[in-house]
């Protein structure tokens, strides 16, 4: 009797074990009144729920926090649901769970008079004018953080150029071109061809640098009307194969050389994510018909959205050179943005000037373009450009600042940034227009500012209370900044000072086509 009951039991083990179910990811053999809290626990996933954390990490209820969560073949399930032999289950683990953040919003006002600190300008020290967004715990009340969004006067946008040049890169036009550029701070889109861009390989990373455009003109340009679609693929992919991995990005436009362009040709190109890119002024610069007709016709041919063909390559473009460097100051004098492309046609934001609102009146933001920085005799990758605002430098105060031997932290309970140094403590209040300076206030006339997420401290802060000095390059575009106290504690040495606010998900407020800027201190 006993063998044949150990036979039925094997039986059923090798049934068991060749039928099992699986169980996030993994096979799991299966018993009788097998539950999928069963199955939970046989692979170790905790079933006991966490706790209600606040916005800051206290428990506010012990055991209030998220359940497991079952799906039993696509189907939300209970603890105590039978798992059958082939069931696929998936289970959500049990955790603390954060409560519920509410997002309260309200006008700043400023006001009127003398300002607190016996300024006449009617500066305040509780805000700016604007909108103040504060994000609190559901439950708790406490406050997760505060962010402050500057209003922008609704304004007409400038009539904008796209500047588009062909055949390149050459070594020879491109950087006068580009240098041209530069001293206006203007933008532009440059169409290469890839058979020359993998001989200089520098000018394109070059133009990137500069925050221009890069449009694919194929490898090697042919009449692409006359090719099969086969072959126009592999020509753009070839480009792509050189080009991409110095720009980081898919190219968004196609020009096909010569303008010469059917349906075949732009399904082909379609299909690859490319856009067509053509033209509405053709300057006829490869005729060399000199630099005041290329001038001439380009000016002609200008007009809000308009899109202006010149070329750097394909031989010999002193002409283009001469006409560009009187053609970009005389475009912008009529009040024309030059800008590339994506610019023109909304797919980049603007990255112009940006008017702000404060309690002392507006102020004017600009991004450098094109700017290095070097940090004690290394160069250093700023996660964004620096900024000018009214003339005065602002640098990210991360890694800016701990490369100088300064610590950051970022002090939820006032809402301020505060900085280390040897000789100071400096503190940032979120109104943005003082600095607190041991027990001093120092007024601020231009705000610490939230660029595209990224907190920006004025260079001269830098300079009087770091320990720096600065020297600015013009000939190469060089920031150089030299530290007195080395640099900062690696986070996990200062004990993780550098702390980020939460996410607050404000309402939008401009849209895309009207400039605004995000303000608080955020780092």
């Amino acid at each position: 009797m006993l063998p044949a009951v150990c036979a039925l039991v094997a039986i059923f083990a090798v049934f068991a074990l060749a039928h099992p179910a699986t169980v996030n990811g993994r096979r799991v053999p299966l018993w009788s009144a097998t539950t999928a809290g069963d199955c939970a626990r046989r692979i170790g996933i905790d079933t006991i729920p966490g706790d209600l954390l606040d916005v800051r990490g206290t428990v506010i209820a012990a055991g209030a926090g998220a359940a497991p969560h079952y799906v039993l073949n696509g189907v939300p399930v209970g603890e105590d649901h039978r798992v059958a032999r082939g069931d696929r289950l998936t289970i959500r683990p049990a955790g603390d769970m954060t409560e519920p953040t509410v997002l309260k919003a309200g006008f700043i006002t400023p006001e009127l008079g003398p300002g607190a600190l016996g300024h006449t300008s009617g500066l305040t020290e509780t805000g700016i004018g604007g909108i103040r967004y504060a994000q609190y715990g559901a439950v708790s009340g406490q406050l997760a953080g505060i962010c402050m969004a500057a209003v922008v006067p609704t304004a007409e946008k400038p009539p904008s150029v796209a500047l588009t040049f062909d055949d390149g890169p050459s070594p020879t036009y491109t950087p006068q071109i580009l240098s041209i550029l530069q001293q206006h701070e203007a933008r532009a889109t440059f169409f290469m061809l890839g058979c020359w861009a993998v001989k200089h390989k520098d000018l394109v990373s070059r133009v990137v640098a500069a925050g221009h455009e890069i449009g694919n003109h194929t490898w090697s340009h042919p009449d692409c009307t006359k090719l099969s679609s086969s072959a126009l693929a592999s020509q753009l992919h070839r480009w792509e194969d050189t080009i991409e991995p110095l720009t980081g990005k898919h190219a968004r436009y196609f020009r096909p050389p010569y303008g010469a362009s059917n349906g075949a040709v732009r399904a082909t190109a379609g299909n690859l994510g490319y856009k067509i890119a053509m033209w509405t002024a053709d300057t006829n610069d490869w005729r060399r018909p000199g630099a005041d007709a290329i001038y001439n016709r380009a000016c002609n041919g200008a007009r809000d959205g308009a899109i202006i063909l010149m070329h750097d390559g394909g031989g010999s473009r002193e002409q283009t050179v001469a006409a560009v460097k009187r053609l970009v100051p005389a475009l912008q004098k009529k009040g024309y943005r030059l800008v590339t492309l994506s610019q023109l046609q909304g797919y980049d934001p603007w990255d112009g000037e940006f008017v702000i609102n404060t309690d002392a009146g507006q102020v004017k933001m600009k991004p450098t373009t094109g700017l290095h920085v070097v940090i004690n005799g290394r160069p250093v990758d700023m996660p964004v450009e620096p900024v000018k605002i009214d003339g005065q430098l602002l640098l990210p105060a991360k890694p800016t600042l701990p490369l100088l031997g300064c610590t950051v932290a970022y002090e939820k309970q006032d809402q301020s940034l505060r900085i280390g140094t040897p000789l100071h403590t400096l503190q940032m209040n979120l109104n943005l227009r003082t600095l607190q300076v041991g027990s001093e206030k120092v007024f601020m006339s231009v705000p610490a500012i939230l660029y595209k997420g990224t907190s920006m401290v004025p260079l001269w802060v830098l300079v009087d209370y770091c320990g720096a000095s600065a020297n600015l390059d013009e000939k190469t575009r060089t920031l150089y900044i030299t530290g007195t106290f080395g640099p900062a504690p690696s986070l996990a040495d200062s004990g993780g000072l550098w702390r980020a606010v939460p996410d607050i998900p404000a309402p939008r407020l401009p849209s895309p086509s009207e400039p605004s800027v995000q303000i608080a201190l955020r780092p």
